[in-house]
């Protein structure tokens, strides 16, 4: 038998989920609005075939990204913004 706080907490997390899916969150967002840590929610898109969006790990990697952003005039896709 299922309780009311365990379906709030499902839906919470399959609202997360899906707003993390259409890149409407970040991946920080995402576990914030599931109420669960940042790796809860990566291990939650893993289990569910969907692999994290994951910004640069350096600041090399940070300044080649933001470099072709600007020369391609594209925003740089970065984590950490929500829209």
């Amino acid at each position: 038998m299922s309780t009311p706080h365990k379906n709030q907490s499902d839906l919470r997390i399959a609202t997360a989920v899906q707003l993390y899916q259409t890149e409407e969150l970040s991946l920080a967002k995402a576990a914030s609005l599931a109420g669960v840590s940042w790796e809860q929610m990566k291990a939650i898109l893993l289990a569910q075939g969907i692999q994290p969006r994951l910004g640069p790990t350096t600041i090399a990697e940070a300044e080649v990204q933001a470099l072709r952003a600007y020369f391609t005039g594209q925003a740089a896709t970065n984590n950490t913004c929500d829209a």
